[in-house]
């Protein structure tokens, strides 16, 4: 079954996968959906989440019910962000006020709460081993034991990396997702290995081969620039420019890079060390 928002409508569908038919839908909240998740247990029972809600549905037949969460007395973020399960089966949510609640499916009240967890949003939430593992807006992955206490938090280069955006385990290590299109590889608190890179914010706009090495340069609206392996695909050499650039080209004996601004700026750059000549 796949679960679906057709965003004019609201509209919460329910498809049968193999026979690519509708089995059920619903008009969902009136506010935008950012997500939503079958219980692991379940076939019949999903939990979507958004603008200022949570809600819980149930399949019945050819008919989808739906209940909102109740919030009651704690704290009602802007939009719900990131939502996950406890091996019970509990649903646990993130919010853009850094909250994170533990909700009872029975009664879709909060069980346990942690008022600002996070500085900002929550944006994934990770569960392994009876540890919840959440990554913000804050550039830190934190780690809590099954009543959201805090026992550790991995602080992450912000300047670098940006914010969290995804948690994933392989192994007995942690990958994390970061808003500057990397992802980090490596043990909860120690030093990460970055094994993918990326331009951030924005665009990317120019890029330019070496003349005569295996290289290349690309620059975005991130004030990046970036000299790539071609055949390893990593970053040789990283710059930084004061505006978010637009072009870029190596000089015909490739020492040299210059690189223009959106602002009508350029510079010229020493290819090797990124220094202005």
């Amino acid at each position: 079954k796949q679960w679906y928002q057709r965003r004019v409508a609201i509209t919460a569908g329910i498809y049968d996968w193999n026979k690519k038919s509708k089995i059920a839908s619903q008009k969902g909240h009136q506010d935008p959906v950012i997500g939503a998740k079958f219980l692991p247990s379940s076939n019949n029972k999903f939990v979507s989440y958004g603008k200022g809600h949570i809600i819980f549905w149930d399949i019945d037949g050819n008919k989808l019910i739906k209940k909102s969460g109740l919030f009651e007395k704690n704290a009602k973020a802007r939009f719900v962000t990131s939502l996950a399960f406890t091996d019970k089966g509990e649903p646990i949510t993130g919010d853009s006020g850094g909250n994170l609640y533990v909700w009872s499916h029975s009664d879709r009240k909060i069980t346990k709460a942690n008022p600002g967890a996070h500085d900002g949003s929550i944006y994934t939430i990770l569960l392994n081993d009876g540890a919840i593992y959440t990554g913000g807006q804050d550039c830190k992955v934190r780690k809590f034991n099954p009543d959201l206490v805090e026992e550790d938090a991995w602080v992450l280069d912000g300047a670098q990396h940006g914010r969290v955006k995804a948690l994933a385990l392989v192994g007995d290590q942690l990958a994390v997702g970061t808003y500057n299109n990397g992802m980090l590889l490596g043990k909860f608190g120690e030093e990460a290995e970055q094994i993918i890179y990326g331009h951030g914010a924005g665009d990317l706009w120019g890029g330019s081969a070496h003349p005569s090495l295996n290289l290349f340069a690309t620059v975005g609206q991130d004030k990046v620039v970036y000299i790539w392996e071609a055949d390893s695909h990593t970053p040789k050499s990283t710059f930084h420019v004061e505006k978010p650039a637009q072009a870029c080209c190596f000089s015909p004996c490739g020492s040299v890079l210059a690189v223009s601004s959106t602002t009508g700026e350029w510079w010229v750059l020493d290819a090797e060390t990124g220094d202005v000549l």
